[in-house]
């Protein structure tokens, strides 16, 4: 009786070659991944600070002044004052330092992750100032 030797299935160096390859293509496509999902909350913050300025515009469009502060718009401009995407609040600063009523101006300020954002300022920041500064 002969015995039959089976040539069908994978050799131990196939599937090691196999593993390795994945392993490499893994390894190049990770930090982009990692990169995309920095611009995604950048993005999230660049469009937070445009929303609340919109809001803060017809603050000041039906009361001749900006807010002392941001909590200000909520219920009746906003539903929520957004917050950044990674916990934290933005940065809100009226231009006259402790108005109480009639703020002339302010700074919108969101911290970005990617400092070479060609939107951000020297220091890695996302500012939007008011329409009337």
């Amino acid at each position: 009786m002969k015995l039959r030797r089976s040539t069908s299935g994978f050799t131990i160096v196939e599937l090691l070659v196999v593993i390795v390859v994945i392993a490499i293509l893994v390894a190049l496509t990770l930090p982009n991944l990692f990169g995309l999902q920095r611009r995604a909350r950048d993005d999230d913050r660049k469009n937070d600070l445009k929303n609340v300025q919109s809001a803060l515009e017809t603050y000041y469009s039906d009361n001749q002044a900006y807010p002392p502060a941001t909590s200000a718009l909520t219920p009746d401009y906003m539903d929520a004052v957004p917050e950044d995407p990674q916990g934290g609040a933005y940065t809100y600063t009226p231009a006259a330092a402790g108005c109480d009523t009639d703020c002339a101006s302010y700074t919108l300020t969101a911290n970005l992750e990617n400092d070479n954002d060609p939107q951000a300022d020297g220091s890695g920041n996302y500012v939007v100032q008011s329409v009337n500064q």
